[in-house]
């Protein structure tokens, strides 16, 4: 991402926002009408939507230019080796002693019907 965008955005939410303020200026130079409370309400709400936005750009437009000049992470060669789906009564012999000491009581009472 070039300066140039991140700017032209700054730019086109400014210009967004100065023309939801200027519809509202419009609005207050007129007697009233009806509708004109929903009209406001949501010029309003544009309006804070538009000046969120461009506020927010600003604040991180030094991590978007910090990340875009720091190189990507080269990909690994060799894809991560997956766990299965399902686990063997092995597998979970040897990963949970709660299922140890169950199957331990089990084959204690007599009751080992595997």
């Amino acid at each position: 991402m070039t300066d140039e965008t991140i700017e032209a955005t700054i730019l086109n939410l400014r210009a967004k926002a100065l023309e939801v303020f200027g519809l509202m200026k419009e609005m207050a130079q007129r007697p009233s009408a009806e509708g004109d409370v929903t009209a406001l309400s949501q010029y309003s709400a544009q309006l804070a939507q538009l000046e969120g936005a461009l506020i927010t750009l600003q604040q991180y437009t030094p991590v978007l230019k910090e990340t875009r000049d720091t190189p990507a992470p080269e990909p690994e060669d060799d894809p991560p080796e997956e766990e299965p789906t399902a686990i063997s009564g092995e597998m979970l012999a040897a990963r949970s002693p709660t299922f140890r000491r169950s199957q331990l009581a089990r084959r204690t009472q007599g009751g080992e019907d595997e």
